[in-house]
């Protein structure tokens, strides 16, 4: 990650909150405000005090290959609309069809 990252962290994210993060040492720039667990899988940890990474790993092998299915490479100025375009369907990927139309046919009454 680099220094846009760590900047939305430090936003976002409240000092003194646990990151739980895996192997990869590119968080440990921020030990300073925050506590972190490591769930190490190069030691076969998967879980850490029910804790897991499999959510985000996921999510980002689903941006990985809906990039490469789609667009086959993406230069890093544009990557956060490239992002975004996949977000909000993984967001909602487990809303019924209802619940889409609710959603959609609530957001028009603003208009």
């Amino acid at each position: 990650p680099g220094v846009r990252s760590f900047l939305i962290i430090k936003e976002k994210v409240r000092k003194g909150s646990t990151i739980y993060k895996d192997d990869l040492n590119v968080y440990d720039a921020l030990y300073k405000n925050y506590e972190h667990k490591t769930i190490s899988h190069g030691k076969h940890i998967y879980v850490l005090d029910g804790y897991h990474m499999n959510l985000t790993e996921g999510f980002w092998s689903h941006i990985k290959r809906s990039i490469k299915g789609i667009y086959h490479l993406v230069t890093p100025k544009p990557f956060q609309k490239y992002y975004e375009e996949f977000v909000f369907p993984y967001n909602i990927r487990k809303q019924t069809d209802a619940e889409h139309f609710n959603d959609f046919s609530g957001s028009m009454a603003s208009f």
